[in-house]
């Protein structure tokens, strides 16, 4: 078994079928069948249930595709380190969301040691830190909530939030201060997705339905949006305290204490990290709150 016929196994499990595989990846249908049944021979085990229609991938299967994954992602990680082992500087690979990368490039300006590390950074949303986070392929994350939580991680929470409203003044009542869950469900609201379950979920006890008007995948998105007068943007207080007034909008704290959000940072129990990672992440430690 070596990485080349991994990376042509998750091809196969990535189009279902071997055929279309070995067209995308340039080789010959024998070549890439002999490969999965050296493979299968190898592990002692049926990898896919073939059909006239392609491949269904077996439990077998599905636990080699998710070990081929981490498998590759270490490579690829051990050649990043390696081509830097030369010199003094080592590269720390994690993840973070858009309402977290403030936080997240603070603590690295403000740590001691960062002419040591090479940062690759990735800027996905919350799912997909995690699953790389699962799959070993980054080193840690920093996530606001919400998200699951889960035992197979550490979590140290380094901030406080809370939603507020955004938007321009004559969209709000003239009553000024706190907006109540009853006022919020009579403005067009601007929602990032990820907080629809979220707000829907604490409105629905109190039996009432909040009408989105636009949803978005990400709260800059919202935040502009705002500014061009679409509606009224439910945002992080921490993202658009510095900024409302100068942009002409106005922002009413959401008079309900259910509404609180905070980053994360996160990483799999399980993984052992180098020196300069442990140290960076004991760093980051020190100014938990929880």
């Amino acid at each position: 078994m070596d990485t080349y016929s991994l990376t042509n196994f998750l091809h196969i499990c990535e189009y279902g079928s071997i055929n279309k595989a070995a067209k995308a990846i340039h080789i010959s249908q024998p070549s890439l069948t002999h490969q999965v049944q050296m493979l299968e021979t190898e592990l002692q085990a049926k990898l896919f249930e073939r059909s006239a229609s392609g491949v269904t991938i077996t439990p077998e299967g599905v636990i080699l595709k998710e070990r081929a994954e981490q498998i590759l992602a270490l490579e690829e990680l051990l050649r990043k380190e390696l081509s830097h082992a030369g010199t003094n500087t080592r590269i720390a690979c994690f993840g973070a969301t858009t309402s977290s990368i403030g936080l997240a490039t603070d603590m690295i300006l403000s740590y001691g040691k960062t002419d040591e590390i090479s940062v690759d950074l990735k800027e996905l949303n919350t799912y997909e830190l995690i699953s790389l986070l699962k799959d070993d392929k980054i080193d840690f994350a920093f996530l606001r909530t919400p998200f699951e939580m889960s035992d197979a991680f550490v979590l140290k929470k380094l901030t406080n939030d809370y939603l507020v409203s955004v938007g321009e003044g004559g969209l709000f009542p003239d009553a000024a201060g706190d907006v109540s869950l009853e006022t919020l469900s009579g403005l067009p609201l601007i929602i990032n997705r990820r907080w629809q379950d979220y707000i829907k979920f604490s409105s629905d006890k109190d039996d009432m339905t909040l009408s989105y008007k636009f949803l978005c995948d990400d709260n800059r998105t919202a935040y502009t949006m705002a500014q061009k007068g679409l509606g009224v943007a439910v945002l992080p207080f921490s993202e658009v305290k510095d900024s409302y007034a100068s942009h002409g909008l106005e922002l009413h704290t959401i008079d309900d204490n259910r509404f609180t959000t905070g980053i994360f940072l996160i990483y799999r129990k399980t993984r052992n990290f180098p020196r300069y990672i442990r140290d960076f992440l004991n760093y980051v430690e020190s100014f938990a709150i929880n």
